[in-house]
């Protein structure tokens, strides 16, 4: 967040806390979707269509490579968000994607 003067410790301190809320509602946010099983569907789904585990290369094709890279870099950044807000989540997704490939 910007500051007018950046010289003045009460106007960072005032912008840091902004940027800290903002994080937390996105945190809070992430949390919410990943707290309904629609939403862990959801976040599997992305998270497979962004090949968040699968090679990136092809070979003889650079322009599917680094468009494969461009999605992998979408499902890296999900997985931080995961990592960060609800990992306890993951595992729930995780045992609920095995069931469903079980049934």
């Amino acid at each position: 967040m910007a500051v007018r003067n950046a010289a003045d410790p009460e106007q960072v301190k005032e912008a840091d806390q902004r940027v800290k809320r903002g994080r937390e509602q996105e945190t809070a946010d992430f949390r919410a979707v990943m707290e309904t099983a629609q939403g862990r569907r959801f976040m599997a789904r992305m998270l497979d269509m962004c090949r968040w585990q699968k090679m990136s290369y092809v070979a003889g094709d650079p322009g599917e490579t680094a468009l494969n890279e461009g999605k992998r870099s979408i499902a890296l950044i999900l997985w931080g968000e995961i990592n960060e807000s609800c990992s306890d989540l993951y595992e729930t997704m995780v045992k609920e994607l095995k069931e469903k490939a079980d049934a």
